[in-house]
């Protein structure tokens, strides 16, 4: 997932869910007010797209997928 606002109280899918945790990768961008306490840099929720973490999330699919 990209800007999780799960981020804001401090979780990630990957530690609070039993179920889905260990086949979920988060991506939360350094600033992101939407996924991170204390963010405060709109632009950084938006550059998911360009800065490589889709190329990332869709390896970390594939692998999935794979296994």
């Amino acid at each position: 997932v990209f800007g999780n606002p799960f981020g804001l109280t401090g979780r990630k899918i990957e530690t609070a869910s039993s179920t889905y945790g260990s086949r979920t990768n988060s991506f939360c961008n350094f600033g992101d007010p939407v996924c991170q306490i204390g963010g405060f840099n709109t632009f950084a929720h938006l550059t998911y797209g360009t800065n490589g973490s889709t190329t990332q999330g869709a390896s970390f699919a594939a692998a999935q997928v794979r296994s």
